[in-house]
C-alpha cells in the first residue's frame, strides 16, 4: 500500500510505505467514531503525512474490520473536521485543518455543543418552506423544467456520492432563484453554501441518498403544480428528515 506526501518545497512527489497494521479493528458499535479518533490521531502524531492519499474505502474497512459505509461515514466526518479531502475520482487526500475550517467548528461550539447548528436548522425552518411556496407560484416554466432535469440527474447517478451531493445542493439553488426574491437570495446563498458541506456529511450515511431524493421530487412535484402550501410542507418534511443528523454535528 503506497502513500504519497508532495515534497515541502512542492517539487517532487515522496512515496511512503504503510503498514496496514497501524489500522486496529474496532467494535461495529459508534464504529465511524472510533474511525475518526483512529485516523485523526494519526494525522496529528506524524504516521499519516499531510498530503498523502488514505488507502481506498475497501481497503480501509478491511483494515478496520467494518464494512465500507462504515469508513465513508467515518471520512465525512474528517472531511467536515477538515481533517481529509475526498475528491470525486481519486483516493482521499490527508490535510491539517486550515485556520478557517478550525474557527469554523469553533462557531459551532462558541455558544453550546449545539446552538450553531440548531439555530441554522431553524432558520432553513423559517425560511425555506416558504421559498418553496414562493417558488410554486413564481417559478416559469423553464426553471420547473430545470428542477426535474436536476431531479433526473439525482436519479441517474444516485451511487455516485459527489454526484448526489452536487445535484442535492443545485436543486435546492434552483428553487431559491425560482421564488424570484433578491433579497431571499441574498439572505440564504450563504447558509446554502454552508449547507453543502453538511449535505457532504448526511448523504454518506446509509438510506439517506434514497431519501432525500424522495423529498426532493415530493418538492418539485408540488412546485410544478403550482400548490404553494404542498410545496412548504413538502420542504418542511425534508428538513426535518435530516434533523437528527445536526444532533451530531
Amino acid at each position: 500500500m503506497v502513500l504519497k506526501a508532495n515534497d515541502c518545497e512542492g517539487s517532487s512527489v515522496k512515496e511512503k510505505e504503510t503498514d496496514n497494521n497501524i489500522f486496529k479493528k474496532i467494535d461495529e458499535m459508534k464504529a465511524y467514531a472510533r474511525i475518526v479518533a483512529q485516523i485523526k490521531d494519526l494525522i496529528e502524531d506524524g504516521s499519516l503525512v499531510h498530503g498523502s492519499r488514505l488507502p481506498s474505502e475497501t481497503e480501509l474497512a478491511r483494515s478496520f474490520g467494518v464494512s465500507r459505509n462504515t469508513v465513508r461515514e467515518a471520512l465525512l466526518v474528517l472531511e467536515y473536521m477538515g481533517f481529509v479531502k475526498i475528491s470525486k475520482g481519486k483516493s482521499t487526500e490527508v490535510m491539517l485543518p486550515s485556520t478557517e475550517s478550525v474557527l469554523n467548528k469553533l462557531a459551532c461550539l462558541s455558544v453550546g455543543e449545539n446552538s450553531f447548528i440548531s439555530d441554522l436548522n431553524e432558520t432553513r425552518i423559517l425560511l425555506e418552506p416558504q421559498i418553496a411556496s414562493l417558488a410554486a407560484q413564481r417559478a416559469t416554466d423553464e426553471e420547473i423544467f430545470e428542477m426535474q432535469q436536476c431531479i433526473a440527474e439525482h436519479e441517474k447517478h444516485l451511487m455516485s456520492f459527489l454526484d448526489i451531493v452536487d445535484n442535492s445542493a443545485k436543486i435546492h439553488e434552483l428553487i431559491l432563484v425560482s421564488c424570484h426574491n433578491k433579497t431571499l437570495e441574498a439572505i440564504m446563498r450563504p447558509i446554502n453554501n454552508y449547507v453543502v458541506s453538511f449535505s457532504r456529511f448526511v448523504l454518506g450515511f446509509k438510506e439517506q441518498p434514497e431519501r432525500i431524493l424522495a423529498d426532493h421530487q415530493a418538492i418539485v412535484r408540488e412546485i410544478a403544480s403550482r400548490n404553494g402550501p404542498r410545496a412548504a410542507a413538502a420542504m418542511l418534511k425534508h428538513l426535518d428528515s435530516i434533523k437528527e443528523f445536526y444532533s451530531v454535528l
